[in-house]
């Protein structure tokens, strides 16, 4: 696509230009229809003991795995307590596959009425923890999902707990039924939309890094960066992509019915593009976000050019993510989504733009990409 080709070379640009500006001291379901899968989740909750047991704050550490073998999608955790404060403390994953883990961690502190326990009692969970380790358990998720996490016994004292609210949808990569679904939306691509899409790129906060005195100055320069791209979005005429998806480019799908369709939710794979990469062919992001555009002609097109380091520069996409909703009747999209994350990595480079020189070590910058097809076409 033409247009987010234009906006990851503008995107590069920025890039460029910021680290010469610091250079001389510039400030510019299948799986189940919406259904809850129980066991999908095991936990372990880790308190910190020395903060713990003897003193009002409260740190701890919880690592959620995925136990079953579907796709979890946005997957979101609270943790609750009627006996600390904060109140809540809320973590989101947008997936989570089979076997894989994510870790939250949270500091509070209790409450007046569980700070008023005397210190031999909170000495007693000091050596509890101590001697039994981490609070373990499988989790449930149901509707409403709440599962207690881990209880504390305090004797006579009474209990504290600390609970676990959440949810998330389901996906499958069930070969078979991936192999369905990405026939099934490449029919509904070939037929079109009468939609007309936004491109939106947006920094992702804290990502902009680089070694040396062009970090330090890149950072002062994020907020520079981040009001430029809000300010920048684009339109788009045509559905994303260079050419049909192939079902080994998706993970996982999910599908339900809705009021104005049917659901699709594709999670492709991730791809990592060299600094010559095909942007075509070269992987799921490629046929089902491109043709995007490589490091190389990006830079080309900018007049600039890399002196040295090529092998270190990378530009990877992941968790791409395609969901659209297709009319039944006409086999049409009637909404869609298309959302991966874009990170450029420079291990050692040397780059010119405009008789300037530029050196880029540990460079890093991470932009989320969204095209959004809502609004109807504008015709003459």
């Amino acid at each position: 696509m033409k247009t987010l080709k234009k906006s990851l070379a503008m995107l590069l640009c920025a890039v460029l230009m910021m680290s010469m500006a610091a250079l001389v001291g510039f400030a510019a379901d299948a799986a189940g229809e919406g259904e809850q899968i129980p066991d999908c989740l095991a936990w372990e909750m880790q308190f910190d003991q020395d903060a713990y047991g003897l003193f009002d704050t409260v740190q701890a550490t919880v690592t959620v795995t995925n136990v079953s073998d579907l796709f979890l999608s946005n997957l979101t955790l609270t943790a609750f307590s009627d006996d600390f404060s904060p109140f809540a403390v809320f973590y989101h994953q947008r997936f989570l596959a089979s076997g894989a883990s994510c870790t939250f961690s949270y500091a509070c502190r209790l409450s007046p009425r569980a700070a008023g326990l005397p210190v031999f009692a909170r000495l007693l969970l000091y050596l509890r923890e101590l001697l039994f380790g981490a609070v373990r358990g499988n989790a449930v998720l149901s509707d409403p999902p709440s599962v207690s996490l881990a209880q504390v016994d305090f004797g006579r004292y009474g209990q504290h707990e600390i609970k676990l609210y959440g949810a998330y949808d389901t996906m499958t990569g069930d070969s078979e039924t991936v192999a369905q679904v990405v026939a099934q939306y490449n029919a509904a691509v070939e037929k079109g939309t009468d939609l007309q899409g936004m491109l939106q790129l947006t920094y992702v906060e804290g990502s902009l890094k680089a070694d040396g005195s062009v970090g330090a100055i890149l950072k002062q320069l994020e907020p520079s960066l981040r009001k430029a791209l809000a300010n920048n979005s684009s339109t788009v005429d045509t559905l994303p992509g260079s050419g049909p998806l192939l079902p080994e480019d998706v993970l996982a799908v999910s599908v339900c019915e809705a009021a104005n369709g049917t659901e699709i939710k594709l999670l492709l794979a991730d791809q990592i593009d060299g600094f010559d990469a095909d942007p075509i062919n070269g992987g799921a992001v490629a046929r089902g976000f491109g043709p995007l555009s490589s490091v190389k002609s990006a830079l080309e097109e900018l007049g600039a050019s890399v002196q040295s380091g090529e092998d270190t520069i990378t530009m990877s996409y992941t968790e791409p993510t395609i969901s659209v909703t297709v009319d039944n009747a006409t086999g049409k999209i009637v909404a869609g989504t298309w959302h991966d994350r874009i990170v450029i990595r420079v291990g050692e480079a040397q780059m010119s733009l405009d008789g300037m020189t530029v050196s880029l070590k540990n460079f890093e910058a991470a932009f989320d990409a969204d095209i959004v097809f809502s609004s109807p076409a504008i015709t003459d």
